[in-house]
């Protein structure tokens, strides 16, 4: 297979391969918790021909595991890959059994990475996701609008009359008074 070329700052897509090799070989590049070197890369590493594969951003599963959602579906629904696409590697993905990988574009951190993948992995096809609908909606509603009601009466008002002056005036005898038993006590 010829070498692949993930651009730099690429996001939004997905490579899928076919896995053309053992069971035990297929479970060995779905380790993620492989300890990676410079003298130990991750198998995932290995098999890709790269320097450096984020293995959260890979899955390595058997088709045949996805029941009847089959790998067409699962990238559509799972994935969120283009259904145009999809649909038109449709015959390709339905003939694809036994294991695959899926790396997406987040699995190199940003950076540009040329693949050179060993032979026992096969392109089946690069996907691009679809983004969500991030559309502002224009929300007009009576109810959302501030100060929507009419008021039916002017607000109050405190009544005017003697009884806060009384409360001041009581308050200033009770003091004297505690403060003439205090002195004569």
């Amino acid at each position: 297979m010829s070498e692949i070329t993930v651009p730099k700052d690429e996001h939004g897509k997905l490579r899928v391969f076919a896995l053309s090799m053992s069971d035990d070989a297929a479970r060995a590049l779905n380790d993620n918790d492989h300890p990676t070197s410079a003298d130990h890369p991750h198998p995932q590493e290995r098999a890709l021909g790269t320097s450096f594969v984020d293995a959260k951003n890979v899955e390595v599963f058997r088709v045949g595991d996805l029941g009847p959602l089959g790998l067409a579906g699962y990238l559509r629904e799972g994935a969120d890959a283009n259904e145009a696409e999809i649909t038109q590697d449709a015959s390709k993905l339905a003939a694809v059994d036994g294991w695959v990988m899926v790396v997406y574009s987040s699995a190199f951190g940003g950076a540009e990475a040329k693949l050179d993948p060993i032979p026992e992995l096969t392109l089946i096809g690069t996907y691009a996701q679809e983004q969500a609908d991030q559309t502002t909606i224009a929300l007009e509603s009576e109810a959302a609008a501030p100060y929507t009601g009419v008021p039916s009466e002017a607000p109050s008002t405190p009544p005017k009359n003697a009884a806060g002056g009384s409360l001041v005036v009581v308050g200033l005898v009770v003091l004297i008074a505690l403060i003439l038993w205090w002195a004569f006590g």
